[in-house]
């Protein structure tokens, strides 16, 4: 899942979230503050990690999906 595809569709899935948290934010319920921080990190970890860094990271929370 280290390919393009996959970083992608990780950082898609980041930006739903963060963009649902920041709606729920601004409509002023506090979870929105959680959902914005659960999609930017999504976004960084497509980003910002090696490949075989973001595999393991995938990997790892795949296990608890």
């Amino acid at each position: 899942m280290a390919n393009w595809k996959g970083r992608l569709s990780v950082l898609a899935f980041g930006a739903a979230i963060a963009g649902i948290g920041y709606l729920l934010w601004a409509s002023g319920d506090r979870v929105g503050f959680l959902f914005g921080l659960i999609g930017g990190a999504c976004i960084a970890v497509s980003t910002m990690l090696p490949n075989s860094l973001f595999e393991k990271t995938v990997s790892f929370v795949g296990r608890f999906w």
